[in-house]
């Protein structure tokens, strides 16, 4: 039996029990060096025993150790940080899981269970270590919102496994999330060379790998014309991004009381303020010193200075009160 003669109705689980002996598979003229490869992939990833035991057990190592790479300032502003920022990490677990469930709710279930576990864990390992303490919770609802979306994404997204047309759509949904955040990571890449590297190389990794994994054929192919097109329309906007405008800093303001806010506008720049939190944005290679003022919620003035010049971005003064 090969693969074109399944019934397009039968889940990859189903495809493995018919299966005939690997050694035959592997010395079979219909395989390709690709399917050979498909195969050896599907083992790995596809046939996880995904117990409930197993989840929460995911989840807790999952959530801890992503709190934990959260704690050391030496790491701010690194791939390793990026799990508890961006997505690329918890598309990939949340698919893990799915591909390995037997039905749709079950996958909705423990897709959800597992981000109702890792997620506010994130946060509460931070605890003990920031001086925020149980005020990092407020950061929570975001995640504690997309935690929710899991129940019926997940249990749509465990169609992927049928290798249909549709499949291809539903993955290429969450490949157009990773081509969204792939642009922030390639550019500071490139302009900060190894900064965000594992971020930008897991990224790329994880777009081609499921397409590899979950499709064959004409879909694949499909899957594969997609994404590239997904990519190419990330670096167009790379691009442009490099061009026209760029993130340069965010700081944590040091003095006074949150919340603040803006004390005028500063020419040629746009600054947000978030909490304790003080965003700039401005031209890429449009060097220059920008002066802040910000007031804090007692009506105390805190100025800070945002020096960017080619070599490097740095906040003066973290933030003075008058």
């Amino acid at each position: 039996m090969i693969y074109s003669s399944y019934p397009h109705d039968e889940t990859r689980e189903e495809r493995m029990k018919n299966d005939e002996p690997a050694d035959y598979l592997a010395g079979s003229s219909y395989f390709t060096r690709s399917d050979k490869v498909k195969n050896k992939l599907e083992t790995l990833f596809l046939h996880t025993k995904m117990t409930w035991k197993t989840v929460v057990a995911m989840a807790v190592g999952c959530g801890a150790a992503v709190g934990l790479l959260m704690v050391p300032d030496i790491l701010k502003d690194t791939s390793f940080q990026q799990p508890g920022i961006s997505f690329e990490f918890w598309i990939f677990t949340a698919l893990l899981i799915i591909l390995n469930c037997e039905k749709p709710l079950e996958a909705g279930l423990k897709t959800f269970v597992f981000f109702l576990i890792s997620q506010p864990l994130i946060y509460l390992v931070q605890v003990p270590f920031s001086r925020y303490h149980w005020e990092l919770l407020r950061y929570y609802p975001h995640w504690g919102m997309i935690t929710l979306l899991t129940l019926p994404g997940a249990a749509l997204g465990w169609y992927v496994k049928k290798d249909r047309w549709y499949s291809v759509l539903l993955l290429s949904v969450l490949n157009a999330i990773l081509c969204m955040e792939l642009p922030v990571f390639a550019g500071e890449m490139a302009g900060r060379f190894p900064r965000f590297l594992i971020s930008t190389v897991f990224i790329v990794f994880e777009l081609f790998f499921f397409n590899l994994l979950l499709f064959k054929g004409k879909r694949r192919v499909m899957a594969y014309a997609l994404t590239l097109v997904m990519l190419a329309a990330s670096a167009v906007y790379a691009v442009q991004l490099d061009k026209n405008t760029v993130i340069l800093a965010a700081a944590s303001i040091e003095e006074g009381t949150a919340p603040y806010e803006l004390v005028g506008e500063p020419e040629g720049v746009t600054v947000t303020v978030d909490d304790d939190v003080v965003r700039v944005e401005l031209k890429n290679k449009d060097y220059r010193r920008v002066d802040l003022r910000l007031r804090d919620s007692e009506g105390r003035t805190v100025t800070m200075t945002l020096d960017y010049s080619e070599e490097e971005i740095s906040w003066l003064d973290g933030g003075q009160t008058d």
